[in-house]
C-alpha cells in the first residue's frame, strides 16, 4: 500500500471540486468537537456473541455499548445509512429502499446510478451538513448520501463508492485528515466499510467467511485506534461504530417466494373456480406492473391505479401468513412507521423470516425497471446454497444493528465489565448524539432527545 503523506493529501484536497472554501476568520476545530463515525455495513448485533471482534467490543466497554441499536424498516442499507445520518424514519427522509420509484417525480432511484446523487431524492439535512452549515468541516468516506448536495450544500471532502479501498487505507486517510492544518482540519470524519454485509450475503451469517471479514474488520479499528494513540489523538476524540442493520440465513433458491408466481396461480384459481371468487370481481388477466422493487421484502407499483385493488386482492388469494403478508400501502403495520410518503408503494409484500420475495420482470412489467441489487443469476435451476438476508421486519432479533462509542464527551460505564452497558437506542438517535458531540443545533428529526442526557456529558 502506497502510503499517503501529509503533503499529498493536502494537494490532492487542494485540487478537489468537493473542497470549499474557507473564511480564514471563520471558527477552527479545535479537536474537543471531533467525531469519528465509522458504518460497518451488515455487522448483526449477534456477531459479538462469536467472540471475533474484541477490539471493537472493549471500545463499548470501556464507552458506551447499548445492548442494540434498532434499526428502521425496511432493514437494508441505503434507508438506514440515512436515517443515523439524519434522525429521520425513511418516510420523512425520502430514502425508502435501496431503489424505488416515485410518482411525483415520475422517476425510479437506484443506489447504483450516478442519478441518485441528485438532490432530489435526499430530504433532511444529515449530520456533515448541519456541520458544514455551522462552518465546521467534514469528510464522508463513502457513506450513502455523502455526494450529494443537500440544502446548499456538500462536505468540504468527500470519496465516492470504490469497493477497491481497503478499510486500512480509509483508516489512514482520517488519520492524516487529522493532522491537517486548523483550518481545514475536519470536526466531522465519517467512513463506510461494506465488506461484512457483502460477506454476509454471499456465505450467509455464522459461516467460516463472515467470521474470517469479522476478524480483518476488528483488526482494522485497532489499526485505527493504535494509529490515534500515536499520534495522541485517541483520548482527545470521540469514536462512534454503528451498523445498519443484521443479517439472516437463508437458503436459495429453497426460500425464493415469486410475486409473478402468486399472481399466476391467483389467476388459474379464478379460471378453475371463478363462482367461488365472484365476489372479488376479479378477472384472470395480467395487469400491467409499472416495477417491483424487492429486498426480502416487494413493493409493487402498478402502472395503473384502477388495478392497485385487483392485484391486491389476488395476492391475498394466494397469500400464506406463515411465510410473507400482503398490505396496502395504508395497512402497513403502524410499527414499521412506514406509509407516509408518495415513494411507498401502493402495494407491499412483507416476507417473514427466512423468505426472499422475488419477481420475474419480463412477465408483468417492462424489463428494467425492476431493481435487486442482490439476484444471483441461474438460483431458479440451481442447488440450495447458504444465503445471507435482510429487509425484514425491525424487530426481528436477527436484525438488529450495532452502536459503539468511546471518547472524553461519553459518560462512564455504570458496569464497565458487562457485555452492554446501556439500554437500546435506535439508528433515529444517532445524529442527535452526533450533533451533541459536535456542539451543534440539532435540525428537526425524530430521535429521542433524552438520549443524549443519558451519553453524552
Amino acid at each position: 500500500m502506497v502510503y499517503i503523506t501529509y503533503a499529498l493529501l493536502l494537494s490532492a484536497f487542494a485540487a478537489s471540486s468537493s473542497m470549499s472554501v474557507r473564511d480564514i476568520n471563520a471558527p477552527l476545530n479545535d479537536k474537543s468537537n471531533t467525531v469519528i463515525l465509522i458504518s460497518i455495513d451488515g455487522f448483526a448485533q449477534d456477531y459479538f456473541k462469536l467472540g471475533l471482534t474484541p477490539n471493537i467490543a472493549n471500545l463499548g466497554k470501556s464507552g458506551i455499548f447499548p445492548e442494540y441499536m434498532l434499526p428502521v424498516f425496511p432493514t437494508i442499507t441505503f434507508p438506514n445509512h440515512y436515517s443515523i445520518a439524519t434522525g429521520l424514519y425513511p418516510e420523512n427522509h425520502g430514502i425508502v429502499g435501496n431503489t424505488f420509484y416515485s410518482e411525483r417525480l415520475n422517476d425510479t432511484f437506484d443506489h447504483k446510478f450516478p442519478s441518485s446523487y441528485d438532490s432530489k431524492w435526499w430530504g433532511g439535512e444529515p449530520i456533515w451538513i448541519t456541520a458544514e452549515k455551522n462552518n465546521l468541516v467534514s469528510i464522508v468516506d463513502q457513506f450513502p448520501g455523502g455526494e450529494t448536495e443537500i440544502l446548499g450544500y456538500r462536505p468540504t471532502y468527500h470519496y465516492p463508492y470504490n469497493g477497491s479501498v481497503t478499510q486500512i487505507e480509509k483508516m489512514d486517510r482520517l488519520v492524516e485528515c487529522l493532522k491537517l492544518p486548523a483550518a481545514q482540519r475536519p470536526a466531522l470524519l465519517v467512513s463506510y466499510f461494506p465488506e461484512v454485509d457483502s460477506v454476509g450475503h454471499n456465505f450467509s451469517p455464522f459461516s467460516k467467511e463472515i467470521n474470517d471479514t469479522l476478524v480483518k474488520t476488528d483488526a482494522s479499528i485497532k489499526y485505527l485506534v493504535d494509529k490515534l494513540k500515536s499520534e495522541n489523538l485517541f483520548d482527545k476524540l470521540n469514536l462512534v461504530i454503528v451498523s445498519d442493520h443484521g443479517m439472516e440465513r437463508s437458503t436459495i433458491p429453497r426460500d425464493y417466494i415469486y410475486v409473478d408466481y402468486l399472481l399466476l396461480e391467483a389467476n388459474l384459481k379464478l379460471l378453475k373456480n371463478s363462482r367461488k371468487y365472484k365476489h372479488l370481481n376479479l378477472k384472470p388477466v395480467k395487469e400491467k406492473i409499472l416495477a417491483v422493487h424487492q429486498s426480502s421484502h416487494s413493493s409493487i407499483y402498478p402502472a395503473y391505479d384502477k388495478d392497485i385493488m385487483p392485484i391486491y386482492k389476488k395476492l391475498k388469494m394466494v397469500e400464506d401468513k406463515t411465510k410473507f403478508n400482503v398490505y396496502l400501502k395504508k395497512d402497513i403495520p403502524e410499527h414499521y412507521i412506514y406509509k407516509y410518503n408518495d415513494r411507498i408503494a401502493p402495494i407491499y409484500i412483507i416476507a417473514n423470516e427466512p423468505y426472499m420475495m422475488r419477481y420475474n420482470e419480463t412477465l408483468y412489467n417492462s424489463p428494467g425497471l425492476s431493481r435487486d441489487p442482490y439476484e444471483l443469476e441461474n438460483t431458479k435451476d440451481s442447488v440450495d446454497v447458504p444465503y445471507g438476508a435482510h429487509g425484514f421486519d425491525n424487530d426481528y432479533q436477527n436484525m438488529r444493528a450495532i452502536f459503539v462509542a468511546h471518547g472524553p464527551a461519553f459518560k462512564s460505564p455504570k458496569v464497565p465489565t458487562s457485555s452492554t452497558n446501556f439500554p437500546a437506542i435506535g439508528s433515529i438517535d444517532v445524529y442527535n448524539v452526533l450533533a451533541k458531540l459536535l456542539k451543534v443545533p440539532p435540525a428537526r428529526n425524530d430521535g429521542n432527545s433524552t438520549i443524549i442526557s443519558q451519553m453524552v456529558i
